[in-house]
């Protein structure tokens, strides 16, 4: 747990955990975030696990993100707008998806591919 925070001290994240650790829990003090929800590191695109070990969460502007190693939190933390765009991009409908009409015997329907 230590090393977990200082890797998101050291990059600059902001963290509500240090509330849990009070007798009297002020609701004002909670974060809630958005979860990550890409199943690939946000730095490297590489899956997560194998070589590299464990991923690394941290929560950086109400938004989870998940890398799957120290040097990938290295170069979050030296321009995190950039992944925070990605992943917006990544979140966002695909635009290419064609619609294909076609006859199926007297009842018509678009597939979307």
């Amino acid at each position: 747990m230590r090393l977990f925070m200082l890797l998101l001290l050291s990059c600059g994240v902001t963290v509500g955990i240090a509330a849990a650790e009070k007798e009297t829990l002020n609701v004002k003090e909670i974060s809630f975030f958005k979860p990550y929800s890409l199943n690939v590191c946000i730095v490297s695109d590489e899956a997560f696990g194998g070589d590299m070990g464990d991923p690394i969460s941290f929560v950086y502007k109400d938004q989870e993100y998940t890398i799957c190693c120290k040097s990938c939190i290295k170069q979050f933390a030296k321009n995190p707008d950039k992944f925070v765009d990605k992943l917006k991009k990544a979140k966002e409908p695909k635009k290419d998806a064609k619609v294909e009409k076609h006859d199926h015997g007297g009842h018509k329907h678009d597939h979307k591919h």
